[in-house]
Parts: C-alpha cells; sequence; structure tokens
C-alpha cells in the first residue's frame, strides 16, 4: 500500500473537523447543513440514476459550504478521484443514503492495475460521516467493473472516525421521482422569461 504516512495529515484535517461539528457553539450550523441534506435526499430519489449524479455533487457543495462557514479552507475540486480539498488536502467524497449494502468507490473499467488511494468521506443514510483510507482496516472488494466497500466496514472504524451528523435514509418509495434535469430546463426558461414555451413543459 505504500507510505501510509502520507495519509496523517487528512486524518488530522478530519478530527479537526468533527471537533468543530460536534461544537456545540456551532450548532446551527450543522442543522442548517442537515436540513439542507435532508431536503435534497427527499427531493430527489436516488433510484433515478440521473439523480445519484446530481445528489452526490449536491452534497459535495453544500458540505464545503458548511466547512467554509466554520472557517476552514474548502475548494470543490470536481476531479476524477478527488472532490474537495479541505485545508489543503484532497477528498474523495461517497454517500449512501440506504445505510446500508455496497458503495462504489473507484470504476476500473476492465483495468486490473486500478486501486484504492484516496482519503474518503462516506455519508452514510442513518449513520452518519465516517473517514476511511486504504490504510484502515477496511476490506475492498475488486469486482469486473469496479472497486467497491461494504457499509458495514466503514461502520467498523467507527470510534474518531465518525463525525455524529444527520444523514437522510432516503424514502422507501416515492409516488412522484423528481429529476435534476426537468428543474435545470425549467430554471432555464425562467432565465429567458420564456412566453411560449414555459407552459408547454411536459409533467415532471
Amino acid at each position: 500500500m505504500g507510505d501510509c504516512t502520507e495519509f496523517k495529515e487528512h486524518r488530522e484535517v478530519f478530527k479537526r473537523v468533527r471537533e468543530a461539528l460536534e461544537d456545540e457553539r456551532n450548532g446551527r450550523y450543522r442543522e442548517e447543513f442537515e436540513r439542507a441534506l435532508d431536503l435534497l435526499v427527499k427531493s430527489y430519489d436516488t433510484r433515478n440514476h440521473e439523480n445519484r449524479f446530481v445528489v452526490g455533487g449536491a452534497v459535495e457543495v453544500l458540505f464545503c459550504a458548511l466547512l467554509r462557514a466554520l472557517g476552514f479552507r474548502c475548494e470543490w475540486l470536481r476531479e476524477r478521484r478527488f472532490d474537495l480539498r479541505i485545508d489543503g488536502r484532497s477528498f474523495s467524497i461517497k454517500s449512501n443514503f440506504t445505510g446500508r449494502g455496497t458503495l462504489r468507490l473507484i470504476n476500473v473499467m476492465g483495468d486490473g492495475r486500478v486501486e484504492w488511494g484516496e482519503p474518503t468521506l462516506f455519508f452514510i443514510g442513518g449513520r452518519g460521516v465516517f473517514y476511511a483510507d486504504p490504510c484502515m482496516d477496511v476490506r475492498v472488494k475488486r469486482e469486473s467493473d469496479a472497486l467497491t466497500i461494504r457499509a458495514e466496514e466503514i461502520f467498523k472504524a467507527g470510534g474518531i472516525w465518525r463525525i455524529n451528523l444527520k444523514v437522510p435514509v432516503k424514502p422507501k418509495s416515492s409516488t412522484r421521482i423528481r429529476t435534476a434535469s426537468y428543474d435545470v430546463a425549467r430554471s432555464v426558461l425562467e432565465q429567458i422569461g420564456s412566453i411560449l414555451l414555459r407552459e408547454h413543459l411536459p409533467e415532471g
């Protein structure tokens, strides 16, 4: 796995983030983030394939805003393997709103040489936010198209590697699935002051 000291600074950043978020004086910041996350997950059901990517990106943006509000330096990277840079250290962000099952770490596309090398923050529904990196005692499974990790493996870390944030569990069923693309299309028409098309949008 290489030199595990490379993750020392990432772990220290995580500990500082955990301390800030669990500080009662920062409760109003945490609560606003939790309300935003709850509405996001309830509004855009990730059973829809399109919504999975949009919700994942929105989690990154919201969490970065929370960290910046608390005084951390945070950049939204939008890179292939890293999502946020927090106080100079890059992290991958993964989310699972069922609270169980398997998370995809990396799409390997048949490349057997790909390895998990990113310190990762996992947002797990009903459980909180967890930190894990390749030097921790968590098992990763190589499948034909991806490297995956079971939620139970992440829970084993627990303790100091868990932030007690309310991460919502997605609804078990939705009578109507709202999609991000519909909302984007509607927003575009609103921004141009649409007269002709706005009234003829298909049902979303």
